[in-house]
């Protein structure tokens, strides 16, 4: 749903007081950040540079890259040249990404992503209790450990400074929220559909009657889903977002309803069957969720909790947060790889700008008005869906996105973005010409060059003094 290209940054890097504190526990393989190997004991002889032989002249990440392309066999063998070696083979993140590439169409994980892998190409696992080893420092290594590790602090939660609305008339949702674009939380919808009963995992399976859900770039069916949720313990897991949902499972798109404040418009409506990508059943376990992020095609949405709970953050449009740099086109953005780092990183840099922030819970749908950045993070397993929508307060925007900014145009096939724009126009020429006319009206006087001060000032050609 992103408009943009999430990106790594350098990662930032906790203090070694801080971790035991933090985590109370050290990493499994002893591998440290590499800040620590200053504070090392003398003795201790740092393991990297000898145990890596010519490859220890390139930066870990560049190292990871190279023995991602041994085969599995040849990785194996590798593991025993070197305290060093072992460390890198190892690395858990390194076989997730294994996984991911080679099982797209579902995995069984068992444990770990090393034992699932090695379970998919042996057919039997290779348990192997870890070595613990003195002098190995590694940003690389460390961080995601430590990311996955940590505990989601109470105080990045206890923030709660989001408007709760229950009998909330639909005039008073477009004139107070949609409008002027400000998010809301209504909390007495969702109670109200079938899927707030209905929707257990038993059912959600029996809906997709063995179909995979898409979650990143694997398809993956729930009962899989589930296990992995129950074991992983990765920094960033793996996020079910799909949007083919109600075609795989019709059932489920008969137990809700679009909400009447977001559903008496919908003017992507008008393209069909052929409207972009615009509604997601969303599954993750805890923190899990969406990095930061503009909703795509200037859409507003809407995003509902049917089990569990979801922490957000919002920022003002043209108000990137701390650590979140997103290129000048807005096309790429660089920020913390997962939503862990930057809570740890940046959290306390944001509050200071007074973000919005709240907890959406079981039977509350939060709006989240155009150009908003937004991060959301899962507090528990959760259950939820999602929809995006054009509506009379952002169509001019929408207009003007699809545009001037083809390339970026999201959910609709590489192959056709760039005629989505005369696709929507045309058919909503036929279909809403006042709104279309009107819509058109105010793009123009938003492009109309604005008077300076200074010919303000001027005033109408007459030569120009101070008057005090």
């Amino acid at each position: 749903r992103m408009d943009t290209h999430a990106r790594k940054r350098p990662r930032v890097q906790p203090e070694a007081d801080v971790l035991t504190a933090t985590l109370g526990a050290a990493h499994p393989r002893g591998v440290q950040p590499l800040g620590n190997r200053l504070l090392a004991d003398e003795h201790i002889v740092p393991l990297r540079d000898r145990g890596l032989g010519a490859l220890a002249a390139l930066p870990d990440e560049i190292v990871l890259e190279i023995l991602s392309f041994l085969p599995v066999r040849a990785l194996m063998a590798a593991a025993a040249v070197s305290p060093a070696f072992y460390a890198f083979i190892y690395h858990e993140e390194a076989w997730r990404l294994r996984v991911l590439w080679e099982q797209r169409d579902g995995f069984d994980f068992e444990d770990s992503w090393r034992q699932t892998h090695l379970r998919h190409v042996f057919g039997r696992a290779f348990p192997a209790a870890p070595i613990v080893l003195r002098g190995m420092y590694s940003d690389a290594l460390f961080q995601p450990w430590f990311c996955a590790s940590m505990a989601l602090k109470p105080g990045w939660l206890a923030a709660d400074n989001v408007d709760r609305r229950a009998n909330l008339s639909v005039e008073e949702f477009f004139e107070k929220y949609e409008k002027p674009g400000r998010p809301v939380i209504i909390t007495d919808v969702v109670t109200q559909w079938p899927a707030f009963t209905k929707w257990s995992d038993d059912y959600l399976a029996a809906a997709y009657g063995g179909k995979g859900l898409e979650a990143g770039p694997v398809s993956i069916s729930l009962e899989q889903y589930a296990r992995y949720a129950a074991e992983c313990r990765d920094d960033a897991p793996l996020y079910i977002f799909d949007p083919r949902f109600a075609d795989k499972a019709p059932a489920l798109a008969a137990d809700y309803t679009v909400p009447a404040y977001f559903g008496r418009e919908d003017l992507f409506g008008v393209l069909g069957a052929g409207r972009p990508d615009h509604r997601w059943l969303i599954i993750g376990p805890e923190r899990s969720g969406s990095v930061w992020h503009v909703d795509p095609n200037a859409t507003s949405a809407w995003n509902a909790v049917i089990r569990g709970c979801k922490k957000w953050i919002f920022f003002p449009p043209d108000t990137p947060p701390p650590g979140v740099h997103p290129s000048p086109l807005g096309d790429e953005v660089t920020q913390p790889v997962s939503l862990s780092e930057w809570f740890f990183n940046y959290y306390s840099e944001a509050k200071q700008s007074r973000p919005l922030e709240c907890l959406v819970r079981e039977g509350e749908v939060v709006f989240v008005p155009r150009g908003w950045w937004h991060c959301v993070i899962n507090t528990e397993y959760t259950v939820a869906l999602t929809q995006n929508y054009v509506g009379t307060h952002n169509l001019p925007d929408v207009l003007d996105f699809l545009e001037h900014r083809a390339g970026d145009v999201s959910g609709y096939g590489s192959c056709y973005q760039g005629s989505l724009y005369n696709d929507f126009s045309e058919a909503l020429e036929k279909a809403h010409p006042a709104l279309a006319a009107q819509a058109r009206t105010e793009l123009a006087a938003r492009r109309q060059p604005r008077e300076s001060a200074w010919e303000r000032a001027k005033g109408d050609g007459q030569p120009f003094s101070f008057g005090f």
